[in-house]
């Protein structure tokens, strides 16, 4: 019945509306950049869309894609955009890209593959060099405050570590920093502009941010912005002079996001400081332009502002003017709980996510962030079983498999059953934990068959690890109902799998080879064959010992060692050796009581509780074995119950004892 849990965490995808509207045509143009000088039509590049099939640009660069159940303002979808030499330059624009509304062609911008990485390469040793420059003037500036004993000796050497914190918060986001200021489009920045990014590539960071600084950005567009009213109304539903004075405050808008990214490639307390004033002024003189909010908002998520966080959130949340911004809010909000372990209200707003893309289907702009909402609908689900709440954990994989297999059915282009499948087989574990044996086994043939419907390589990575998850499943199963011969059969195949995939990746499977081999010594317990379960503990500790060469994953390593203490105390008994029993046991029950509360443990305790039963038995100490029996007792009655085979004798020797 023990059993681990383990998670595979999906990647954020983005996903498109695919309601049954009319066909919509989006034409485009794909140019090359060349610098400070005028982009150049690029022919050969293949685009491919959600809904949309592929297509190459013609030798003028222009390209049209054929929308067939998608209208005018709905977000596109890139599943492909490649030239062999080439790279996207204009990434965001194409991650922001809807079908037109004006019929206006959109740029598809790309860039030889070797002048990004130099325009890159350079601000990366600029930045370096910036941040040793910046911790060093910080660092001083502390030194000097204790040489002037205005602060004592122990303050120094806590505000200097809080100091190498802030610089590795910084560091931890550099690299899409970089990447934004790196795809910087020089052909449409102003001459004054132009001027101030030659200094910063020609490394000369100070005099590049006061250039930016006197021209006073954020003050500009808190004027523009009592020109126009608001960012936020649509450019479609203002006269040609309010489109116009809206166009040049978002330009300055967009100046102000590369003036803070470079403040933070330069580094330093100092510019942080700077960065989140300009955003907090920007955010809050136009609190409806939900783009600025969010750029506020997950700015004080990398810095870990979260008491800033709790302020601002709710009233981004009554401004989001689409749906699509209201959910990349809410995923803030979620990453914000999550860091602060607030499981509750991070489970409430996967929720509230889910509910915003089952009532608003229809409407949708972007199904953003669902394959992560799946993910993390599993994850919570995982959470209520490890608290033992069953019936919360089995709604929440429910939830993912409806929401996931509707968007399989919705873009079969860009969305498969992988996470359908993973929450099947977390399903599963719900099912076995609680008993409910019939839906365990139709749930067992679906997953099986979801896997074999995927378009996996059969002897690729993916296709053999769920292949081992199922086996082990199905042992888990077997093992309960107690039919050991099949049980062991499903754990054989499992463990070799996972010695297969441990060629590929050597160590990797390590935790899940040493769970396995847990799971046969303490069937061979059940049966009775005490050599065979010695020799599964002495493989179940070859692996941990390499989990714990790299450190990972302490929990299971507690878990494993207990087992391994249980067998060898059985091993002991049953050879009549009841010191050394009693040892292995109390070593056991030492390491089992320091292990997580939950159901994963339970049947190792009741082994334990036995073992020492059973001790005490054979020494004649009554009331200790009256204790230890009423403790093995508490601690499996409830699975018996369940599954009244999955301790063999064990059971109804603690009810003889009575």
């Amino acid at each position: 019945m023990k059993k681990i849990i383990y998670i595979i965490l999906p990647l954020v995808l983005a996903f498109t509306n695919t309601a049954a509207y009319a066909q919509s045509i989006e034409k485009g143009k794909v140019v090359q950049y060349n610098g400070r000088e005028a982009k150049t039509a690029l022919g050969g590049v293949e685009i491919q869309a959600a809904n949309a099939g592929s297509t190459v640009s013609g030798a003028k660069g222009n390209f049209t894609l054929n929308f067939k159940k998608m209208k005018p303002g709905d977000k596109i979808m890139v599943t492909r955009l490649e030239k062999t030499g080439y790279i996207l330059f204009n990434k965001e624009a194409v991650e922001q890209w809807h079908i037109s509304r004006t019929g206006k062609p959109f740029s598809i911008v790309m860039c030889k593959e070797e002048k990004y990485h130099e325009i890159r390469n350079n601000y990366e040793r600029i930045s370096s060099d910036s941040y040793a420059k910046q911790m060093k003037i910080d660092a001083n500036r502390l030194d000097s405050l204790r040489r002037q004993n205005k602060i004592t000796e122990s303050y120094y050497k806590k505000r200097l570590n809080q100091l190498q914190n802030k610089y590795e918060t910084q560091l931890e986001n550099l690299d899409t920093y970089i990447d934004r200021v790196s795809r910087i489009d020089l052909s449409e920045l102003s001459a004054k502009e132009n001027a101030i990014i030659t200094l910063m590539q020609q490394g000369k960071v100070d005099e590049a941010l006061k250039a930016y600084e006197e021209m006073d950005l954020e003050g500009k567009l808190k004027q523009e912005i009592k020109t126009i009213g608001s960012l936020s109304v649509a450019e479609e539903k203002l006269n040609l002079t309010a489109q116009e004075n809206r166009q040049t405050a978002l330009h300055t808008y967009e100046a102000i996001c590369r003036k803070n990214d470079l403040l933070y490639l330069a580094g330093g307390l100092e510019n942080i400081r700077k960065i989140k004033r300009s955003l907090k002024q920007v955010a809050f003189a136009d609190t409806t332009f939900s783009k600025a909010m969010i750029g506020y908002i997950t700015f004080l998520t990398s810095q870990r502002e979260y008491t800033a966080l709790k302020s601002i959130i709710p009233i981004a949340e009554r401004n989001a003017t689409s749906v699509e911004e209201l959910m990349n809010i809410k995923m803030e909000k979620y990453a914000m709980h999550s860091s602060l372990n607030e499981k509750r209200e991070a489970s409430i707003c996967i929720i509230e996510m889910c509910d915003i893309i089952e009532k608003n289907r229809s409407q949708f702009n972007g199904l953003v962030h669902a394959a992560y909402i799946v993910g993390q609908l599993i994850v919570i689900g995982s959470h209520e079983i490890q608290k033992e709440r069953f019936t919360n954990a089995i709604h929440y994989y429910k939830q993912a498999i409806n929401l996931n297999v509707s968007l399989c059915k919705d873009l079969p282009e860009v969305f498969d059953l992988t996470l359908a499948q993973l929450a099947m087989e977390h399903l599963c574990y719900a099912y076995l934990y609680t008993g409910q044996v019939e839906l365990l086994e139709k749930t067992l043939v679906e997953c099986e068959q979801t896997l074999e419907s995927l378009p996996f390589d059969k002897n690729g990575k993916d296709y053999l690890s769920q292949s081992a998850t199922l086996y082990m499943l199905k042992g888990s199963h077997a093992m309960n109902m107690g039919d050991y011969t099949t049980a062991q059969s499903m754990l054989d195949k499992t463990i070799a799998i996972y010695k297969d995939l441990t060629q590929r990746e050597p160590g990797h499977y390590d935790n899940r080879l040493a769970d396995t081999y847990g799971m046969k010594g303490e069937i061979y317990c059940f049966e009775g064959k005490y050599e065979d379960a010695l020799r599964a503990s002495k493989e179940m500790l070859h692996y941990i010992k390499d989990i714990e060469s790299k450190n990972e994953n302490t929990h299971i390593a507690n878990y494993i060692y207990a087992t391994a203490a249980e067998i060898l105390g059985m091993y002991s008994l049953n050879k009549g050796d009841y010191e050394n029993a009693k040892k292995h046991f109390e070593n056991a029950l030492s390491i089992a009581k320091a292990a997580d509360k939950n159901i994963s443990i339970r049947t190792t305790l009741g082994l334990i509780y036995y073992g020492l039963c059973m001790y005490y038995k054979s020494v004649n100490k009554k009331i200790l074995m009256a204790l230890y029996r009423k403790r093995a007792l508490a601690a499996i009655e409830e699975f018996h119950r369940i599954y009244p085979k999955l301790f063999g004798g064990i059971y109804d020797t603690l009810k003889s004892l009575e």
